[in-house]
């Protein structure tokens, strides 16, 4: 099987780059919104404590105690990974850089959604699907 390679028209890519500057713009602009409002509870708090565990004791455990933490795996260990990150990275300020962070992944989903429409699609069906990902309210409020 041979996947065919699609060579891009060059006004593809420049409204592929608008989408992707105006989703990253948006997603920025409802997370300084709303960065001061963000509450760590119910499912968060499980993720932010496995995440201060792995700094601080190197173990992934959601128990909150220091004591005798023995590893779990309740939950899957690539976002509490992330947050560590940013918690290495921010110390106790580490909310936002987290949200900045997941504001600009989000927004690389709309150039991800077009290169991997082209699989199936036209060039400008791709470009639809990255405009529908781009300005999706539910995308766009789930980085927050």
């Amino acid at each position: 099987m041979h996947l065919r390679l699609q060579s891009y028209s060059k006004n593809s890519i420049i409204l592929l780059g608008i989408l992707f500057i105006a989703a990253l713009v948006i997603r920025i602009q409802f997370v300084k919104l709303t960065v001061d409002d963000i509450t760590v509870d119910r499912d968060a708090k499980q993720y932010v404590q496995y995440a201060k565990n792995l700094v601080d004791y190197r173990v992934y455990s959601k128990a909150a105690s220091s004591k005798d933490l023995q590893p779990d795996s309740h939950r899957s260990p690539g976002y509490p990974v992330f947050i560590a990150l940013t918690m290495s990275a921010g110390g106790d300020s580490f909310l936002p850089i987290l949200v900045f962070a997941q504001a600009f992944m989000g927004s690389l989903l709309v150039p991800l959604t077009f290169f991997t429409g082209t699989f199936f699609l036209p060039a400008a069906g791709a470009l639809m699907a990255a405009m529908l990902v781009a300005f999706s309210p539910h995308l766009i409020t789930i980085t927050g």
